[in-house]
């Protein structure tokens, strides 16, 4: 499902239900998550890496490197910017309904 959004959300006219969970998940978590974990989350085609990098070029996550013995892992949270916009994004989409 593609929710059409006309708001201030700078970039974001067409936003899918993918990327509404994703972001929810980035929401309401209390420190970074694992892009694992967000994948579990997102079905929107091929993986959740593309949008991440999408989102992180247009300032609303930052990314960091977590290396636990034998495994190279990033970490992501929302800036302050990405979760003012999510925050919009969240309530439009309750608002418009799924």
């Amino acid at each position: 499902m593609i929710l059409e959004i006309a708001v201030g959300v700078e970039g974001f006219r067409n936003v899918s239900a993918a990327t509404l969970r994703v972001l929810r998940e980035l929401e309401s978590a209390r420190g970074p998550v694992y892009g694992s974990v967000l994948e579990a989350v997102w079905d929107g085609g091929d993986n959740v890496y593309p949008l991440l990098k999408r989102l992180t070029d247009r300032g609303w996550l930052v990314s960091e490197r977590d290396r636990p013995p034998g495994r190279r892992r990033r970490l992501y949270r929302l800036t302050t910017e990405g979760r003012r916009a999510t925050l919009e994004l969240l309530a439009v989409y309750e608002t418009a309904g799924p």
